[in-house]
C-alpha cells in the first residue's frame, strides 16, 4: 500500500505507530502500520474474557487498543470524558495488513 492514507481508507481499523528517531538500544523499528477490518471489542473490560479473547490466533500480531478511560477502573478515578468516537475500554484487532519499517532502511 505504501502510503499511511492508502491503510487508513482502506480499513475500518487502523494504526499507526512511529519512533519519531528515538534511539532504542534494543530495538531497530522506526514505525509499524497496519489495518484490518475486523475488531474485537471489550466493552465492559472484563479482564477474563479479554485474555481469553487475545489467545486466538496466538501465532499472529494483536493491536491492542486501550481506551483512555481504562484508567478509571484500575487507578479509582472518575473521569467523564466524552465518548465522542464511541471506542470500547478495550479491544483489539488481528492485523489482515502490516508494513514494519526497520532502522536499516529494510521494510
Amino acid at each position: 500500500m505504501n502510503s499511511l492514507n492508502n491503510v487508513f481508507e482502506a480499513f475500518e481499523y487502523a494504526m499507526y505507530l512511529n519512533s519519531n528517531g528515538y534511539t532504542d538500544p534494543y530495538g531497530r523499528i522506526n514505525s509499524l502500520l497496519c489495518g484490518s477490518n475486523r475488531c474485537v471489542a471489550i466493552p465492559d473490560f472484563k479482564w477474563d474474557e479479554f485474555k481469553s479473547q487475545l489467545n486466538l490466533n496466538t501465532e499472529k500480531l494483536k493491536a491492542l487498543v486501550f481506551s483512555y478511560e481504562l484508567k478509571n477502573i484500575f487507578e479509582h478515578l472518575n473521569s467523564q470524558n466524552d465518548p465522542e468516537f464511541g471506542f470500547p475500554l478495550a479491544g483489539f484487532f488481528i492485523p489482515e495488513y502490516s508494513e514494519l519499517h526497520h532502522s536499516n532502511g529494510v521494510t
